[in-house]
């Protein structure tokens, strides 16, 4: 089974949100957005012995319960078996509810909505409840009585199951984790849960084990899961424990029986005492554990006296083998004839889902895009159904961890303000292919037939570069053909002090106008104010000029505007157009002998041998830029834009200012 949706209330900054769930997600955001505070909601959803203050509540306000309602889906046969009674649409969704009283599971389940109250009873009232009921004849065919509580929830439970029109949806308290021999147990069972921390050390855990030793656990049974020896094993030490505690071998409670019975006759003469056994469950043969250390500069030590670099180091060369081995096809039996022979089946294994902390700590960029392709290969859906899954969740600050060719896979965190309070709350944004591809095919102006979430993704791929990653950390993206405007914008708001780095602000080149429209959809997807700008090409020719007409259309309609052929220079709110190209704007600022003067001293400053094409650099377009201001000139249109972009920045913080 695999995590489908995430939803937290009243949990430190999270009032109420909501997160859907793949295979990976990365949760993104500034800061104190609240990225790691879903991480740590979900680990306070698994561990049971979760301590929580005043400070976990949103708010501070200890008199809203915490909830974390997590929906599985994905669900085996031996999964929908085991949770028969609470799936529904094939999914099992299971609360945790924390309040002044502690905290309890709940899992939705169809009940007769008449048994909901008495279910919470105690044991006598509870048998009195369900006996006035049958009394009432309220319905028909209920009319045994009950004697004791386990034989109320027995009637209750055959009614149901003869009565399926009469149950609804309702939440029932359940025990999901803990001691099996308890009645728990049950989520344990089919997933585990690890959480890898940024800062804290990852091994030093004293109540439960750290992230280390269980992904060294986790890898180990799936190394050694399959192998034939250990299987073997597994069955005879059920065959065994079987066969010794079997009533025919175990003679002593039937002779203890008699024994009784021959008492019992005296004060009811006819009655006696059955004894026997039930049915044996033999215990799961647990590895034994393993042992780690680290040798550093032939030192060998306990995993945490090591540096927290070296820590997180191992933790994803664990994550590397266990990709290694999931992929690998592991040899189940000795030869070709063993399963037909009756070889017994590999123990069951529970899916994996990983919770990690900025992955990219202690981490060069190059091992960041190594590390970012080992987590998708892992999270990827086995080919073979019957082998254990593995779910990541990360927050990371890192556009190695992030591309635009996988956006629906991104979840963006951010503080807006909420309801009756001056806390502020965390919102959680995300974006599916399936709109992206629909809002794509609106402003292409064709059939949206025409437009697949895969087709989308396909044409995103060229796109995808570190520098365009980084439009998803910003306040404020700014998306822009190439390098020319990347150069001159930047350089002009440092000269007018506008600070967009403190801003947030971030300017990405897309090389090439066709390449704007779907970065654009991307970034309002998941709302991030998001300002374009390109060039209208009016001085283009042949096919070019065809070519750069639909391109027009395509970026008019997705401002929202009328569509012409060749739009006049705009700079409206959150986007912009030059009417031929940025250079034509310079060149009608300055006046062409200006414009000539200022370029060749550009390109001769910088070595280039002709001026022509040198403002297509960076570092061109900068100085060209620096050394008109130097000389008292202006760029009016370019101030402008520059204005407008400022002040989208302003205005960002009403999420709905820059909706697509």
């Amino acid at each position: 089974m695999v995590i489908q949706r995430v939803e937290i209330a009243n949990f430190r900054s999270l009032k109420s949100v909501d997160v859907p769930c793949s295979e990976l997600i990365a949760i993104l955001g500034r800061n104190g957005a609240g990225k790691s505070t879903i991480l740590h909601a979900l680990d306070m959803f698994y561990n049971t012995a979760a301590q929580v203050t005043e400070f976990d509540y949103f708010d501070r306000d200890i008199t809203a319960d915490i909830s974390i309602r997590v929906t599985y889906g994905d669900l085996r046969a031996d999964e929908m078996a085991e949770f028969s009674a609470y799936v529904t649409d094939s999914t099992l969704i299971v609360t945790k509810v924390i309040n002044s009283g502690g905290a309890r599971y709940y899992a939705a389940s169809r009940q007769c909505p008449d048994f909901v109250e008495i279910r919470k009873l105690a044991a006598t009232p509870k048998r009195a409840a369900f006996n006035e009921l049958v009394d009432s004849g309220r319905f028909p065919d209920l009319i045994q009585r009950a004697n004791s509580a386990q034989a109320v929830e027995s009637a209750m439970a055959d009614f149901e199951s003869r009565h399926p029109e009469l149950l609804q949806v309702i939440q029932k308290e359940t025990q999901f984790f803990g001691p099996r021999n308890v009645g728990g147990g049950k989520l344990d069972k089919f997933t585990k849960f690890v959480l890898v921390p940024a800062v804290r050390d990852a091994s030093s855990e004293t109540e439960r084990k750290g992230a280390i030793l269980q992904l060294i656990d986790i890898l180990v049974l799936r190394s050694v899961n399959a192998r034939r020896d250990v299987r073997d094993l597994n069955a005879e030490f059920e065959r065994r424990v079987k066969e010794v505690y079997s009533s025919d071998n175990l003679t002593e409670l039937r002779s203890l029986g008699d024994l009784i019975t021959d008492v019992l006759k005296r004060y009811a003469p006819g009655a006696k005492l059955d004894l026997s056994f039930g049915e044996v469950v033999p215990p799961k043969l647990a590895l034994p554990p393993a042992v780690a250390s680290l040798v550093e500069d032939n030192f060998k030590c306990p995993i945490s006296y090591t540096g927290h670099g070296l820590q997180r180091a191992l933790i994803f060369a664990l994550l590397q083998q266990l990709s290694l081995t999931e992929q690998s096809s592991p040899e189940v039996s000795e030869s070709p004839g063993d399963e037909a022979a009756g070889a017994p089946p590999p123990t069951r294994i529970p899916d994996l889902i990983l919770a990690i902390e900025e992955p990219e700590l202690y981490l060069h960029p190059s091992r960041c895009r190594y590390l970012s392709n080992v987590m998708l290969q892992l999270s990827r859906i086995p080919e073979d159904a019957s082998q254990p899954r593995t779910q990541i969740v990360y927050g990371t600050h890192s556009p190695h961890f992030v591309d635009l060719k996988r956006f629906d896979q991104i979840r963006l965190a951010r503080k807006v303000i909420a309801a009756n309070t001056t806390t502020l709350q965390t919102k959680i944004s995300s974006f599916s292919t399936t709109s992206a591809s629909q809002r794509l095919a609106a402003i292409s102006g064709r059939d949206p037939a025409q437009f697949t979430a895969t087709s989308f993704v396909a044409h995103a791929a060229p796109v995808m570069t570190t520098i365009v990653n980084e439009g998803f950390f910003s306040d404020v993206t700014v998306v822009v053909e190439g390098n020319t405007e990347v150069g001159a914008l930047w350089t002009l708001q440092s000269i007018q002090n506008r600070d967009w780095d403190g801003l947030g602000i971030t300017i990405v080149p897309v090389v090439g106008k066709n390449n704007i429209d779907r970065s654009v959809v991307v970034f309002r997807g998941l709302e991030i104010p998001t300002y374009f700008v390109f060039d209208a090409d009016s001085s283009s020719t042949g096919r070019d000029r065809e070519a750069a007409i639909r391109s027009n259309g395509r970026l008019l309609r997705l401002a929202g505007v009328d569509i012409m052929d060749f739009p006049a220079t705009t700079i409206s709110r959150d986007w912009a157009v030059f009417n031929d190209n940025i250079e034509a704007e310079f060149l009608l600022a300055l006046g062409r002998d200006v414009f000539d003067e200022i370029r060749a001293q550009v390109a001769l400053e910088l070595g280039y041998s002709q001026s022509s094409g040198v403002l297509k650099n960076i570092e061109a377009s900068s100085l060209f830029v620096r050394k008109v201001y130097e000389r008292r000139l202006r760029l009016p249109v370019l101030e402008e834009l520059v204005i407008k972009i400022t002040n989208l920045r302003s205005s960002s913080l009403s999420p709905a200012a820059n909706n697509v």
